[in-house]
C-alpha cells in the first residue's frame, strides 16, 4: 500500500507541467519563480544564463537572452506526453546545448500525435548536441512560426529526425532554418518561406516519410522567408504565364527557381 501510494504521488507530482528543462521539471512551483535560470543552476552538470520563465496559464516558456548547457545524459529540453499547446517565445539570442558525450538529443518532443508545439519570437534559438538529434520529433505537430532557428550536431549530418519509424508532422511559417538534415517526418510543410541552400533541394513525400532531398549535397539545409534572387542573364525563359509579383516586386518564376528584373530588359 505504500508502494502504490509513493507510486500515485509521483504520477500526481509528474503532471504537473509539459516539459522540463535542464532536467528541472517545470511544474506550478518552479514556473513562480522570477528567473527559472537560479533552479537550472542549482543542479550539478547543468548551467543557465539569461532570463527563463513559464506561464502556466498560457503554457509559454519564455527565453530571453538566454543559455542553457547540459553535460548530462538528459536532454536539455524534454516536452511531456501531454504537452499539448505549448509555445516556446524567443527574445534575443538563445541557446539551448548538450555536451554530453553520446546519444542524446537537445530537444526531445514526445511521441504521442495529439501534441502540439510552436516555436515563435524575433528572437533566435540555437539548439546544439555532440553527436545525436539536435531535434528529435516524435509525433504531434511541431511548429516554427515567424522566427529564426539553428539545429546541429557537431559530429554528425542530424538535424530534425525520429531515431525508430516516422515522426510528427514540420510546419516552417515565415520563420528561417538551418539544419544539416530533416528526415523521418509525417508531414512537412513550408509556408512564406523557401529552400534556399542546397539549391535544388527539394521536399519529399515517399509512401513512408517526408524529408528534404539534399540531391547529394553536403551543404546544410537553410530555410529562409525570402528567396534569393538570380540576374536573368543568359537565362531563357519561356515567359508565358512567368509573370509574378512577389513582395512588392515584379519576379520570373521558372522550374522552381525565381528571377528577378534587376533593372534590366528582358525580352
Amino acid at each position: 500500500f505504500i508502494f502504490c501510494a509513493c507510486c500515485a504521488s509521483a504520477i500526481m507530482a509528474s503532471a504537473a507541467g509539459e516539459l522540463t528543462l535542464g532536467t528541472v521539471y517545470i511544474d506550478a512551483e518552479i514556473a513562480a519563480l522570477d528567473n527559472i535560470a537560479t533552479a537550472l543552476n542549482d543542479v550539478e552538470g547543468v548551467s543557465a544564463t539569461g532570463t527563463i520563465t513559464y506561464d502556466v496559464e498560457t503554457k509559454t516558456l519564455t527565453l530571453n537572452e538566454a543559455t542553457v548547457v547540459v553535460s548530462l545524459d538528459k536532454p536539455v529540453i524534454r516536452f511531456s506526453s501531454w504537452a499539448e499547446g505549448v509555445t516556446i517565445e524567443l527574445i534575443g539570442e538563445n541557446t539551448l546545448k548538450n555536451t554530453y558525450e553520446g546519444y542524446v538529443d537537445c530537444m526531445t518532443c514526445p511521441t504521442v500525435a495529439a501534441n502540439s508545439i510552436t516555436i515563435t519570437g524575433e528572437g533566435k534559438l540555437n539548439l546544439s548536441t555532440k553527436q545525436w538529434y539536435p531535434i528529435s520529433l516524435g509525433g504531434g505537430k511541431f511548429t516554427k512560426r515567424n522566427t529564426t532557428v539553428v539545429a546541429a550536431s557537431e559530429q554528425y549530418n542530424y538535424g530534425i529526425c525520429y531515431n525508430s519509424g516516422v515522426g510528427g508532422e514540420l510546419f516552417i511559417e515565415k520563420a528561417n532554418l538551418t539544419t544539416p538534415n530533416i528526415s523521418a517526418l509525417s508531414g512537412i510543410q513550408l509556408t512564406d518561406c523557401y529552400i534556399i541552400q542546397p539549391a535544388d533541394a527539394e521536399v519529399v513525400n515517399t509512401e513512408d516519410s517526408w524529408y528534404i532531398d539534399k540531391k547529394g549535397s553536403s551543404e546544410n539545409i537553410v530555410i529562409s522567408v525570402e528567396k534569393v534572387g538570380t540576374s536573368v542573364d543568359n537565362v531563357i525563359i519561356d515567359a508565358k504565364n512567368a509573370k509574378k509579383i512577389i513582395d512588392g516586386q515584379l519576379v520570373i518564376e521558372h522550374d522552381n527557381n525565381i528571377y528577378t528584373l534587376m533593372g534590366q530588359i528582358i525580352k
